[in-house]
C-alpha cells in the first residue's frame, strides 16, 4: 500500500513540475522580492548551513553549503555538502508596504561527502516566501520531495526546508 502511495505522490509531483515549467515564463515576475542577492542561513537538498540566492529576472539560483545530513540525520553534521536549485519566481499574490507574500517552484540537487561516501540527490522545490520590505529579508519554507540517486537509492516525498536571508543589494 505504501508503494502505491509513493507512486501517486511521485506522479502528482511530476505533473506539478511539468505545469510549473510550462507556465512559468508567462506567469513569472521578479516584483515583490526584497533584492537581487541574499545571504543567510537555510537548508537545501540534504544540506544545512550558509544559504545564498541570486534573482535574475523571472528565475533565481539558490545554493546552500554546509553540513551534510540524510533522512533522519538531516539535522546532524555527518560531512560537508552543497545543494543548488533553479527556481522560477511566480507572481506575488499579496503586496503591502510592510511585506509581500510570494511563491516559487523549481528543481535542484544536492551533493554530500561523508564517511568515505558520496551521496547525490535530486529534488523538486515548491517554496512559500514572506518578503519583508522594511528590512530586505526573506523568510522561506519549502516542500522538497527528494530522490537519493547515489549511493543509497531512496525516495522521500515529505521533505521540508527553510531559509532566512538578508538582501545586500
Amino acid at each position: 500500500m505504501q508503494n502505491v502511495k509513493k507512486h501517486w505522490i511521485l506522479i502528482l509531483g511530476q505533473a506539478l513540475l511539468l505545469l510549473v515549467l510550462t507556465t512559468a515564463p508567462a506567469m513569472a515576475q521578479s516584483g515583490g522580492r526584497p533584492g537581487t542577492f541574499g545571504i543567510g542561513l537555510g537548508s537545501g537538498t540534504n544540506v544545512s548551513g550558509l544559504s545564498l540566492k541570486q534573482h535574475a529576472g523571472p528565475t533565481a539560483i539558490q545554493g546552500n553549503i554546509g553540513c551534510y545530513g540524510d533522512g533522519f540525520d538531516s539535522y546532524s553534521c555527518g560531512g560537508i555538502g552543497l545543494s543548488l536549485d533553479l527556481l522560477y519566481n511566480m507572481p506575488t499574490f499579496f503586496q503591502h508596504e510592510v511585506l509581500n507574500l510570494a511563491w516559487n517552484a523549481g528543481f535542484g540537487g544536492g551533493l554530500g561527502l561523508h564517511s568515505e561516501k558520496i551521496n547525490l540527490a535530486a529534488a523538486f522545490v515548491l517554496g512559500f516566501e514572506i518578503n519583508l520590505n522594511i528590512i530586505p529579508i526573506d523568510l522561506v519554507v519549502e516542500w522538497r520531495p527528494r530522490l537519493n540517486i547515489i549511493s543509497d537509492v531512496d525516495f522521500d516525498p515529505i521533505g521540508f526546508t527553510g531559509h532566512v536571508r538578508i538582501y545586500l543589494y
